[in-house]
């Protein structure tokens, strides 16, 4: 008995681009450029009051969390990891204790300037 579901040998397709360098698709497909902050999390582009509010320490441990199960879903998915900037961008996040709106205002201002760049 054959499964059907497997797929071929030499035919699998490719692993997309990396989450955080497939901007582009990840809008078109309107998915947030990264698993950390999605669109649950802030719906706007307007500051709201939670903006430059804290992260408690309980959301400071889920935020850490859910970087350490993207960066294994990454990692699963074999997309490759993150870099030493986008590391360090992180551990600023963390550090400061930034809002989630914060944070992926602070992501979106930094890819729409790298876009502007390349073109």
């Amino acid at each position: 008995m054959s499964n059907n579901n497997q797929k071929p040998a030499g035919k699998t397709s490719p692993p997309r681009a990396h989450y955080l360098g497939n901007l582009e698709n990840n809008q078109k497909d309107g998915v947030s450029p990264t698993v950390r902050y999605n669109q649950t999390m802030s719906d706007n582009d307007k500051k709201s009051p939670e903006f430059d509010r804290l992260l408690t320490d309980e959301e400071l441990a889920l935020a850490i969390k859910r970087g350490k199960d993207a960066d294994e879903i990454q990692r699963i998915s074999g997309n490759p990891p993150l870099d030493a900037e986008q590391i360090a961008m992180f551990a600023m996040f963390e550090r400061e204790r930034w809002s989630h709106e914060k944070c992926r205002a602070y992501i979106d201002e930094r890819w729409k300037k790298r876009l502007s760049e390349k073109k």
